[in-house]
Order: structure tokens, then sequence, then C-alpha cells
């Protein structure tokens, strides 16, 4: 299929795929092993049952299921963090203060000044990850902003944190929410003093040359995530014009689906994990801010992350970064 036929072809399908039980996303990514860069619909399942649904509404409906990929994994959910008791009382001087009991360390570390893609809370026992700092677009408005999800900072007023919630760690406070059916996105007033901000700075990135609008043309490219949890990571953009239903029943619109490395017999990539929420993600090759992640398996496994785009987010908040 052609990328217009796909998405008239995503729109016809989309409402009844969502009301087969198992069924938790809809894409349009690249035809598999096509000569030409052909498109396909991407339905996302966590059950065989689904799968087998799928395929039979699809016939019913009088329609090949030759354009369709049922892809079995995990049901998405809020990329949020815990933290200990523990953890909350640890010294975060160092760049492993906090250990977890799997292979991957999260980085809870307090830094000053402040760049992307570390560690805040909004709220005691959960933390999350700060994207960037951005401006709004009213010249009015000289004050400098954190960005990060919604599910993350949580109620408008709430002190914002970095690296975990506690007043002597206190950097902002939350002041607006994006429309949450297209991104899970708001932002806090930076309150430190600005020398305390790294603007335009990802940590173990450096620094980003301004953002850029996701498309058809970047299916299959690589993008570079930094967040709490997993730190550096790298992914494939699978989907775009991906619609996401989340275990909590939420459905968020518009997003990009983002597939972790091959996996190997020998080795397992991870992209995102549960403490990632907030991430920046950006072109690998571009210097360019694309993504604001927030969701990825429930199972916690890895295997995929899903983002919404940085030009909806910038949109919908009126902002930019400074």
């Amino acid at each position: 299929m052609t990328f217009e036929e796909a998405k008239k072809r995503k729109e016809e399908l989309e409402k009844t795929m969502i009301e087969i039980p198992g069924v938790h996303g809809i894409g349009i990514g690249l035809t598999p092993e096509s000569t030409e860069r052909e498109f396909s619909i991407y339905i996302d399942v966590d059950t065989k049952e689904a799968a087998e649904k799928v395929s039979t509404v699809v016939r019913k409906m009088n329609r090949s299921d030759d354009d369709i990929i049922c892809k079995m994994e995990p049901a998405p959910t809020h990329h949020i963090g815990i933290v200990s008791e523990e953890e909350q009382e640890t010294d975060h001087n160092g760049p492993d203060a906090c250990l977890s009991d799997d292979e991957l360390i999260p980085d809870r570390s307090r830094y000053r000044p402040v760049p992307g893609g570390v560690s805040i809370s909004a709220k005691k026992g959960y933390y999350g990850t700060f994207c960037t700092f951005v401006i709004s677009k009213d010249e009015n408005d000289d004050r400098l902003y954190m960005l990060s999800n919604k599910h993350v900072f949580a109620t408008i007023g709430n002190m914002v944190c970095q690296p975990v919630y506690d007043k002597g760690n206190r950097v902002g406070t939350v002041v607006r929410h994006a429309d949450y059916t297209t991104q899970d996105a708001a932002i806090a007033e930076f309150t430190a003093d600005r020398s305390n901000g790294s603007e335009n700075t990802i940590q173990d990135y450096g620094k980003i040359g301004g953002y850029r609008a996701l498309t058809q043309d970047d299916l299959g490219k690589y993008v570079i995530k930094r967040g709490a949890r997993t730190r550096y990571t790298k992914g494939k953009i699978e989907n775009i014009l991906y619609t996401t239903y989340l275990v909590d029943g939420s459905v968020v619109y518009d997003c990009v689906k983002i597939a972790a490395l091959d996996q190997t017999p020998t080795e397992k990539y991870v992209y995102s994990k549960s403490g990632d929420s907030g991430s920046p993600v950006i072109m690998e090759d571009e210097e360019k801010l694309v993504g604001l992640h927030f969701a990825g398996p429930a199972s916690d496994s890895g295997e995929y992350g899903i983002c919404c785009k940085i030009t909806n987010v910038f949109d919908s908040l009126n902002i930019v970064l400074p």
C-alpha cells in the first residue's frame, strides 16, 4: 500500500479493532521484505485469541488481511517508576547512588545544573524523567519551564524535585497540562536559579540542535532515548500514526512506537522501562528532538516504547526550545 492508502485503511479498521479484547495498538509501519517502500497496518495484541479474532473480523469485512501485521506483544502502561523508602533516603550525589535489584542501575543522581534525561519526582515514592527545558511562545512570558509527562508531574501546583521528592531537591512547580488525547505532557515552572538549568543539553548525549516533526519517511530510522531508569538506549521507529490503548483504559492518538534493537540468542536489548516516562527521544544522526516518551510494556520487559510527537506537544502547550 501507499502511505495514503494505509492511512485510509487504518481509519476503516481502528474503531472495530479496539473493540476486540486483547488489541492494544494500531499504527502504520513498513511492509517487511518489500522491494519498494510500501506500508502495512500493524495491530498489536497480547493474546493468541485476539490475533485470531482480528483475522476473523477482517474477513467478515470482506477485506484481505495481507496488508495487516498482527504482532504479539505485552500491553502498554505508563512508565512511571517507584522509589522504595530505602532509596528515598539514599544520598543522591554519585552517578550510581541508587541500585536496583536487576541488571539496570537507575540514575537518580542529583544534577546541578540540571540536564534533560535525568530523574525527577512530583510525588513521594514515584519518579520519572525530565525531558528538557522549554520556553513559552508568548514573548511576554520570560520564564523557563521543565517538560515531562502529565502522569509524572500529576497535579497542577505540585512541587517538582530532582532527583527524588524532598523539599531540599525542589526545582519547579507544575503549571500546565497538554490535551491528553494526543499528548501525555505537562510543564513545570523552573523555580531554581536559571544558572542551575542546563538548557538544550541531554545527559550522556550533549547538546540538541532543535526539534522536528516525524513523518512516514522516518520509519525504520534510529533514535536515542535518555531516561532515568535505562539511561542511554537506542531504538528503531516501527510505527507512526499509532493509537495506543493503555492497561488503565486510557487512549492516546497520533503516537510513535519505537522498537528495541533486534534481539539475538545471546543478547537482549532494552529500550525503556518504568521510570523512563518523560524521556527525550532524539534522531540518532541529527541532534533533533522528535519525541516525548511516555509508555512501554506493562511487563517491564523493555522491548518497545511509545512517545508523543514533540511537535504535537509543543503546539498543545504553546512552547519551543530556548
